[in-house]
């Protein structure tokens, strides 16, 4: 499926490659250790979107600030730059859904639960944080979000992630609500930080 996916939307990850490389004048291939299954660090694929200068390890707080082309951050908000990954998903370290991949330094802020959940499956170009409100966020922040999917995952609750993802994605509709994004899970309970066992405030270095 992804292989079908990458070869179908191989001429837009091309013109956002060119796009990328006129725009910053550097290799538009950007490349980035992340932590994959089993805690493996693994290297992921993205269009470049920022300017060569900027840091690497920035979370994203940080780069609310950062300039960048317009174009860059059209390709940003439409998650363009993320196409490239359909590469990690070929290869093998990644797959379509699952917990988010995120940069070794900040896996050290998660609760040990939601690291030991997440070391079991390989990590997602989409998941059930990644379509809700919360993905504004940091994972850390909201650690049952990938506790919740490595009890639940499946085929259908997968598809439904996928679903949801197109949606969101081409702003047909907003990220899902706490509520909504329980029922996707298949529970009731709210999701909202007074129910997040393990919760982890942001600490600025």
């Amino acid at each position: 499926m992804a292989s079908i996916a990458l070869a179908v939307l191989s001429p837009v990850i091309a013109i956002a490659l060119v796009v990328s490389a006129v725009a910053l004048r550097a290799d538009p291939v950007f490349r980035q250790q992340r932590l994959g299954h089993g805690d493996v660090p693994f290297t992921i694929f993205k269009i470049r979107t920022l300017p060569t200068t900027v840091s690497t390890s920035l979370d994203k707080y940080h780069l609310r600030g950062v300039s960048m082309p317009r174009v860059c951050r059209m390709m940003r908000k439409y998650h363009i730059d993320e196409m490239l990954q359909l590469v990690n998903v070929v290869n093998g370290s990644m797959s379509l859904v699952g917990p988010r991949p995120e940069m070794p330094h900040l896996v050290e802020y998660m609760c040990d639960e939601q690291r030991r959940a997440r070391r079991q499956l390989r990590p997602g170009m989409t998941g059930p944080w990644q379509v809700s409100v919360d993905a504004k966020g940091l994972m850390y922040e909201h650690p049952q979000y990938d506790i919740d999917y490595v009890d639940r995952q499946g085929t259908l609750l997968d598809f439904r992630i996928i679903v949801s993802t197109v949606a969101v994605v081409t702003k047909a509709r907003p990220p899902l609500s706490h509520a909504e994004c329980r029922r996707l899970m298949g529970d009731t309970d709210p999701i909202g930080p007074a129910t997040i066992d393990g919760h982890v405030e942001r600490v600025d270095a």
